[in-house]
């Protein structure tokens, strides 16, 4: 019994450190900007991120940019990556993914995504 106990916990394991994901299913607001339903998969060699964001900002994008940033949940920052949305108009929602090629499966992470910058587009 032991025996079988110790080998489901071994494999647990090891599917866990193979890929695992998180999901923050709650709206987040950054000011003009709501993301919803991101995910995070851990794998041995890098992290997938992807979810949803709304533009409620009043105007329209040719490209928006984001920041994501990676936390322990200790608050230290352990990353920051970009997210490019493009043709992003006022009140559309658009799904974005963005992926980072380090090794983070041992970390349990927080994030936050902020909005950068963007270039509006020009109406005649």
């Amino acid at each position: 019994m032991k025996k079988k106990v110790l080998v489901s916990i071994i494999i647990s394991l090891l599917l866990i450190s193979f890929s695992s994901v998180a999901l923050a299913d709650t709206d987040i607001a950054d000011g003009d900007f709501t993301y919803d339903n991101v995910s995070i998969k851990y794998s041995d060699d890098k992290i997938e991120i992807m979810g949803e964001m709304t533009n409620n900002s009043g105007e329209d994008y040719e490209m928006a940019h984001f920041i994501i940033t990676l936390y322990k949940f200790s608050d230290e920052i352990i990353d920051v990556d970009d997210i490019f949305i493009s043709n992003f108009n006022d009140g559309e929602t658009k799904t974005f993914e963005t992926i980072i090629y380090k090794d983070y499966s041992n970390y349990h992470h927080d994030f936050k995504i902020q909005f950068e910058d963007g270039i509006i587009k020009k109406h005649n």
